[in-house]
């Protein structure tokens, strides 16, 4: 990777994102601030910082950074709370909701081939998937503005249901049914809907006639050298080594509860790839570089609209503008783990964080995950 000097200076306030993969998720505010001036190749600022996201109340944390100063990677807390080792940093976690990015790449991939028109109707190459009058376009659903229902929002109401249903399996059809059982609520605005990226999964294989892991396998693994990466499906376990993940459904005092093994077919196209942070970095680092999009196509991805005060929403890329300088990327929260991911424009400076505990992690987690965020991109 190339690095540049970072501008400096500022700050980004009151930036809210979404986290989503299994059940239905609040949005995230958060507050970036201004962090000290960068230290010495140890970056003992960073390591501050992680062990802060611990301190806040998560079991563990991972971090890798690609900056000026080249890769450095942290660990705070544990990877695993039975024997109480340190997280690995060259685990596969689950990136929940940064699948969108991954799915939304393959299908503007398609449309650069001509395969599919980014305006033309969902209906035209899902005929009778939706049962709504109105047509809902492709780019809506990138975008997250076509209306169409949650089905998280009525299958898993709460992590607790999910935890308790971790093993079931779901077809896409299945789930567009249950989301389409509500009516559309047709407008311009942002309306975060897993829906939208599960429609897209069955779209790209309507139009390649392959299955949503091969075509990801060669369209994106492969060409990026994502070695360490893969679509989880209903297999539950996740290749060693991992970072193991937790939620807590009693007390303070109750042991967390470990929800590593997940069948994943009910995230699919919206949240079951699976990864190292390596591995995310050089996703983001290949698409924003234009090496799995041309020019038009990775400018039309990166055209957003308001989604939350400070962040905007493309086709299945969020930005930000910390201190002036935009930033790009997703939030992934699956059952027992969420990841932020952010590159500035240039992919040359990025920032990956994994907590092993999501749905349920106090607030003060993300918080202390923002502020890093926030001193990495602003000091």
């Amino acid at each position: 990777m190339t690095h540049r000097t970072a501008r400096r200076a500022g700050k980004l306030k009151d930036i809210a994102v979404k986290s989503t993969a299994v059940c239905a998720a609040a949005a995230l505010a958060v507050g970036f601030a201004a962090a000290p001036a960068a230290a010495a190749p140890a970056r003992p600022d960073l390591q501050a910082l992680t062990d802060a996201i611990v301190d806040a109340g998560a079991p563990g944390a991972v971090v890798t950074v690609e900056n000026d100063d080249g890769t450095w990677t942290g660990t705070a807390g544990v990877g695993n709370v039975w024997t109480g080792s340190a997280p690995n940093p060259q685990g596969r976690i689950r990136i929940g909701s940064i699948t969108k990015t991954f799915t939304a790449t393959m299908v503007l991939q398609l449309v650069e081939e001509g395969a599919i028109e980014l305006d033309a109707p969902v209906d035209r190459y899902l005929p009778g998937v939706l049962p709504y009058e109105e047509d809902v376009t492709i780019r809506q659903l990138l975008q997250q503005n076509s209306g169409i229902p949650d089905y998280e929002d009525d299958l898993w109401p709460d992590a607790r249901t999910a935890a308790e249903h971790r093993y079931e399996r779901y077809e896409p059809e299945a789930l567009v049914a249950i989301a389409t059982q509500d009516p559309l609520t047709p407008s311009d605005d942002f309306h975060y809907s897993n829906t939208n990226y599960i429609l897209l999964g069955m779209l790209i294989e309507a139009v390649t006639e392959h299955d949503l892991a091969t075509e990801l396998r060669e369209r994106i693994l492969i060409p990026a050298g994502l070695d360490r990466t893969y679509l989880a499906g209903a297999f539950p376990l996740l290749p060693s080594p991992a970072m193991r993940g937790y939620e807590a459904f009693g007390t303070q005092a109750d042991p967390l509860a470990d929800l590593t093994a997940f069948n994943m077919t009910a995230s699919w196209s919206t949240g079951a790839i699976a990864a190292t942070q390596a591995d995310v970095n050089r996703f983001f680092e290949a698409l924003l570089s234009g090496d799995l999009l041309g020019d038009e196509l990775l400018n039309e991805m990166k055209t957003t609209i308001p989604a939350f005060p400070g962040f905007g929403y493309g086709l299945g890329l969020a930005s930000g503008e910390p201190c002036g300088t935009p930033i790009w990327g997703h939030v992934g929260g699956s059952v027992g783990y969420l990841t932020y991911t952010f590159t500035d424009d240039a992919a040359e400076h990025q920032i990956t964080i994994t907590v092993n505990q999501s749905l349920t992690a106090a607030p003060e987690v993300s918080d202390a995950v923002t502020e890093m965020v926030a001193a990495e991109f602003c000091s």
